[in-house]
């Protein structure tokens, strides 16, 4: 007989981080240079990182909280979309 286990992960900033990577893409669509931009960083998977992943004391046995941070590559593009300051691009 199986046993599943099932385990709730809650990326801490999700919001943050769907907005931010909406306006990438919002932007991609209409600049050629942030679209360039982006093709020059790959695979944007590769541009985060897991800064934290613990279980809350007050938390569920099955729930997880990750953290995440941009590569300083993702994260100057993402600040410079931000600002609306191309000329850094």
């Amino acid at each position: 007989m199986s046993k599943f286990i099932s385990v709730s992960i809650h990326l801490d900033g999700a919001e943050t981080l769907q907005s931010e990577m909406n306006l990438l893409a919002n932007l991609a669509e209409r600049s050629t240079e942030v679209r360039q931009r982006l093709l020059d960083l790959g695979n944007l998977s590769g541009h985060f990182r897991c800064v934290d992943a613990d279980r809350p004391a007050a938390a569920p046995a099955h729930e997880i909280r990750i953290r995440l941070e941009y590569s300083d590559a993702l994260g100057n593009l993402v600040a410079a979309a931000r600002a609306g300051d191309f000329d850094e691009l």
